[in-house]
């Protein structure tokens, strides 16, 4: 429950605990991520780091790509917070690449949608709005409703920014 962090770091002890048991590597590795998104969540980078990276390698080993992705761009989405965008991006676009690979539709647009924030972040609104536009196309066709009305709000920030209202007052209307 990403919206409950006492509980994810409740379940994320269990869930290695119980996979060390079992000997369940795939368990452990994901016990590993949700710790890293615990101490993200906590602002704690250093420790999420850690943890981002001992579920990077399980998930290496038992070539998981859909969990890769989400480490990678876990990883990048540090990297981004601490001002790194050209480790943020590399990391992004890796986690991007593994999400499409494993037809994981929307973790590749959550990654395009946060790839846009990055070009954003860095004042590179063209590079922006064509992530942001890659992530709202498959938001599109996966009907995700919420994430369409996000990636629509994202790009009517991105054109507020470069002065275009008109077109930003459309797309935020939209969203």
């Amino acid at each position: 429950d990403y919206n409950n962090v006492e509980k994810m770091k409740q379940y994320a002890t269990q869930a290695i605990q119980l996979s060390q048991k079992a000997n369940f590597k795939k368990g452990l590795a994901t016990g590993y991520l949700y710790y890293g998104v615990y101490y993200n969540n906590m602002a704690n980078y250093k420790y999420a780091m850690t943890y981002y990276v001992k579920a990077l390698k399980i998930f290496e080993e038992l070539k998981d790509i859909k969990s890769l992705g989400s480490c990678y761009i876990n990883i990048g989405s540090i990297y981004g917070t601490q001002g790194n965008y050209k480790n943020a991006l590399a990391y992004m676009q890796k986690g991007a690449s593994y999400k499409a690979a494993a037809n994981d539709k929307k973790g590749t647009s959550i990654a395009f949608n946060n790839i846009g924030n990055m070009y954003s972040d860095q004042g590179n609104y063209p590079e922006a709005i064509t992530y942001l536009m890659k992530s709202l196309r498959i938001k599109e066709e996966i009907k995700d409703k919420s994430g369409i009305s996000i990636a629509y709000n994202n790009i009517g920030l991105i054109l507020e920014l470069q002065g275009k209202i008109d077109e930003a007052i459309a797309y935020h209307m939209k969203s």
